[in-house]
């Protein structure tokens, strides 16, 4: 079967490889070969990424299949500067052996393409203008050099240091392609607060005074609570964060915030040990944390409000690894009593963003934490998307809805100022559907001359990743709706399967109904009123 896919293809060569076989006896440099061959799978499956096929010399792969992910593309420029990376340390030891080195150049161009069965070899065919112009990139670099196409330059965002390398005329282009030099990836991975807002809050008020009054009810009644922040990604959950927790630091209260995190391979507990960590820095110290935030705490004062010994327990584990240690169970003992004995200096929040990402030990200890402090101010704050694991259930929620049209265009205008007049602003606040993040990159586009009646490909990246790991009855009904329009009925769809081919049979047992009500939960469909 045959899907269309958002996709990161990756193309890596050899430089100079025939003079190298020049040098070596045969059976040395397929030595050699295999070895370079080992070091460049590493890279790529670390990531996630699928080594395609060798061809001579050249590796490629593909980051996006069999399961799309919204953030192949870091995924596959992590795995290029890996690949660099474990290249010289190849290069140490066949210097020392040989007295010979290697060199590579990547190229990585990010888009959709074709993607089907291959059912001699039991593995998957990529194919499509992207993996194309991933091999002509990858041409086009100089030894040592990763090239990226626009699209990869747009998914990465800040945080990408990139050299611009100018329009590149490319074999079976038309037009040149806008290349970059991929220099490095930086943390753009910070707390909520910590970024700058591109503009003012618009249109959340009553969501913020939610915020603020559970702040207040744990400072002044001393019950803590669990708040979970909800909304479909791009929402602006984390904005509505950052504006709450300007408003704590300016108090100079003891907040902690965590960020959940898709690609990296970190401990299970790690947000919960960055928040911890960060109230434990603002207790002891009474300023802003700084170089703590990176290892385990500074020494706090001697005298310290909260168990000695709890403290040990999590500077020995949770605090140092974001791990468990010496037990789950100590861990989240030891926890409570700190969290529980900062409250003598004032009210607690912990905040963890990104909860979606979260690994099942990290939701089992909130949930274990939500009860044992529920009769102590501390407040805790989870922001995820919805239809995700929502563990623990007694969370009070509070849903992010899309702005309404005029909100979204005053947002609009604040981030456009000057820019496009209110005809293009009209159009884009009717295809962004208020969300805040869309309208923003669809504005990025109207800047860069693209037509702003089209997806961002970093909105279809989110998208494709959430469909493609839909359950199979889900993805059937849903591509059928997808088939009849925009809109469609309950009724229209049922009509549509009566028959459908053998690869796409809804199981007896799922009903269409019960197939719609699923995506509505998980937001990729909308009741309309009117008919069903």
């Amino acid at each position: 079967m045959q899907q269309r896919k958002v996709i990161t293809a990756l193309f890596c060569d050899l430089v100079g490889s025939t003079e190298l076989s020049g040098t070596l006896e045969p059976e040395t440099l397929r030595s050699v070969v295999l070895r370079y061959f080992d070091a460049m799978r590493g890279g790529i499956e670390s990531h996630g990424g699928t080594v395609e096929k060798f061809i001579g010399d050249a590796v490629m792969a593909v980051f996006g299949v069999p399961h799309v992910h919204e953030d192949d593309a870091h995924r596959a420029a992590s795995a290029a500067l890996e690949m660099i990376a474990a290249l010289d340390g190849l290069n140490t030891e066949l210097d020392r052996d040989f007295g010979s080195t290697l060199a590579v150049r990547i190229g990585l161009n990010s888009g959709e393409a074709v993607t089907s069965q291959d059912l001699e070899n039991d593995g998957t065919v990529v194919s499509g203008e992207v993996v194309n112009v991933a091999a002509r990139l990858e041409q086009a670099a100089q030894p040592g050099h990763i090239l990226i196409g626009p699209a990869t330059r747009t998914l990465l965002g800040p945080a990408a240091v990139v050299e611009a390398v100018g329009p590149l005329t490319l074999k079976g282009k038309r037009d040149p392609v806008d290349a970059f030099r991929l220099l490095r990836l930086t943390a753009q991975d910070g707390p909520p607060g910590a970024a700058r807002p591109a503009a003012d809050l618009v249109a959340r008020t009553r969501e913020y005074d939610r915020l603020a009054t559970a702040w207040t009810r744990a400072s002044r009644d001393g019950t803590g609570r669990l708040i979970r922040l909800t909304g479909d990604a791009g929402i602006g959950k984390t904005r509505l964060l950052r504006e709450w927790l300007a408003a704590r630091s300016a108090e100079g209260s003891l907040v902690g915030t965590g960020r959940c995190h898709s690609y990296r391979d970190e401990a299970s507990l790690a947000p919960l040990a960055a928040a911890i960590r960060e109230v434990l820095d603002t207790a002891t110290a009474g300023t802003a944390p700084t170089a703590a935030r990176s290892g385990a705490p500074q020494d706090p004062a001697p005298a310290r409000p909260w168990d000695g010994a709890a403290y040990e327990v999590l500077r020995g584990g949770l605090l140092a690894d974001g791990t468990p240690s010496p037990s789950a169970e100590a861990t989240w003992a030891a926890a409570a009593a700190v969290l529980r004995g900062l409250t003598a200096v004032g009210p607690v929040a912990l905040v963890l963003d990104e909860l979606q990402w979260a690994r099942p030990q990290l939701l089992e200890g909130i949930a274990r934490l939500t009860d044992v402090l529920a009769g102590s101010p501390v407040l805790l704050i989870c922001s995820q998307r919805p239809g995700e694991d929502e563990r623990p259930t007694t969370a009070d929620e509070i849903r992010l809805r899309p702005l309404s049209r005029a909100d979204s265009l005053r947002l609009a205008r604040a981030l456009a100022g000057a820019g496009p007049d209110d005809g293009v602003l009209h159009t884009v606040v009717e295809r962004a559907e208020g969300n805040p993040l869309h309208l923003e990159q669809l504005l990025t586009m109207v800047e860069d001359g693209a037509d702003p009646g089209g997806l961002p490909v970093t909105v279809t990246a989110v998208l494709a990743a959430r469909i493609d790991v839909l359950p199979q009855p889900q993805r059937t009904v849903l591509d059928a709706g997808a088939v009849i329009g925009r809109r469609f009925t309950v009724e229209e769809v049922r009509r549509l399967l009566d028959d459908p081919p053998a690869d796409t049979a809804l199981p007896e047992h799922t009903p269409v109904t019960g197939a719609v009500h699923e995506l509505v939960r998980r937001g990729l469909v909308e009741p309309a009123p009117g008919a069903p």
